[in-house]
């Protein structure tokens, strides 16, 4: 082993290069002993990595390859930044479940999620307002993942750790279900109200029958076969519009105005 540092009681290196603080995989009988973490601008860490101040990761660290991004950047605006190493290597980040048999289960497995939370005014613990959650489906021995959103709707400032309720579910087969985990067709909305989904133009300058909103309908990407619209007359007096497509323009076939005719 060469060019390499151990610190730290029961500490050991075996790999040349490299600098290990405080034990790996030691449990100390003394409390004393067990203090394995290790603090940037904190004096007494209580994580394993505990930093106080904005932190960098990867090429906003280098300044001798012609761009100096560690000078270029601003370095107030973030509290952790990720960059890759070289140009062809983006930012990124993985959150992994990893199963110490190598196999993967049919249970539901929560591979990693990422939670935005804030403390209460009543005491100092952090709810979760939001989650971004990834996990393996149940009854599924293979590679699929679905995508899972959470919201936080409680009337109280008090710590409760199952704030969050699933909202919005995109499915292994692409999928989006909101308000259902289950979703059978490639957008499924379920709620318990008359508006489910709205459709709105809000393009000021765009004006005439059927432009206050579209549902444009077709089997091809480039083109519209036909299409369902809605406006709104000067003396708010709801008008349908129903169009197909005659050459290369959407044609009006049949308005129902106000009073159903």
């Amino acid at each position: 082993v060469d060019n390499s540092i151990s610190i730290g009681s029961n500490s050991v290196v075996t790999k040349s290069s490299c600098c290990i603080i405080g034990t790996n995989g030691y449990e100390a009988t003394n409390s004393d002993l067990d203090c394995v973490n290790l603090g940037l601008g904190v004096s007494d860490p209580s994580y394993k990595l505990s930093v106080y101040g904005n932190t960098a990761l990867g090429a906003f660290n280098i300044s001798d390859i012609g761009l100096d991004y560690s000078e270029n950047n601003d370095t107030t605006g973030y509290t952790l930044r990720i960059a890759g190493i070289n140009n062809s290597m983006s930012g990124s980040m993985q959150l992994a479940y990893l199963d110490t048999s190598g196999n993967i289960n049919s249970e539901e497995i929560v591979v990693g999620n990422i939670d935005f939370g804030i403390n209460g005014s009543s005491d100092s613990k952090v709810n979760n307002l939001a989650s971004i959650e990834v996990i393996k489906p149940s009854n599924s021995t293979n590679y699929q993942g679905d995508i899972i959103f959470k919201t936080a709707n409680m009337a109280s400032d008090k710590y409760n750790e199952k704030l969050l309720f699933e909202q919005m579910r995109i499915t292994n087969n692409g999928y989006v279900g909101i308000g259902t985990s289950d979703p059978d067709n490639p957008l499924q909305i379920m709620g318990d109200t008359n508006n489910i989904l709205s459709v709105m133009n809000t393009n000021s300058s765009i004006s005439g029958a059927g432009n206050d909103g579209r549902i444009l309908l077709s089997n091809n990407l480039d083109s519209s076969g036909a299409s369902i619209g809605g406006s709104m007359s000067s003396v708010n007096e709801g008008f349908m519009h129903f169009y197909t497509k005659s050459g290369s323009d959407l044609v009006e076939q049949m308005t129902i105005d106000n009073n159903g005719n």
